[in-house]
């Protein structure tokens, strides 16, 4: 993959969790990006697991993945959500779970 990938964030979930894909996932995220929405939605899930934030901080804080600010004119542009349109708009593929799991 030249120009990375687009992770959703079961994508993301399936790294730390060590879930099917998950070697998948290690192996592009030098090359990803990721919403910052989607990656709310992963802090969100370890908060609500119960896991203290500074430790859902330095899990996650040293990937090396990055984060793609999300606004009102993305989320005005992207009615079935962001992933579809980075994929589209940066011409690189988008890595989810489904993804993930099947091997594409």
């Amino acid at each position: 993959m030249s120009d990375g990938v687009v992770l959703d964030a079961s994508a993301l979930l399936a790294l730390p969790k060590d879930e099917p894909g998950a070697g998948e996932v290690a192996g592009v995220m030098a090359a990803s990006r990721i919403s910052a929405v989607n990656l709310a939605e992963v802090i969100s899930h370890f908060i609500y697991t119960g896991m203290p934030a500074s430790e859902v901080d330095a899990m996650l804080n040293p990937l090396p993945m990055t984060v793609i600010d999300a606004d009102a004119d993305l989320a005005a542009t992207t009615p079935w959500g962001c992933r579809w349109w980075w994929r589209d708009r940066l011409t690189i593929p988008p890595l989810g779970s489904d993804q993930v799991v099947r091997g594409r």
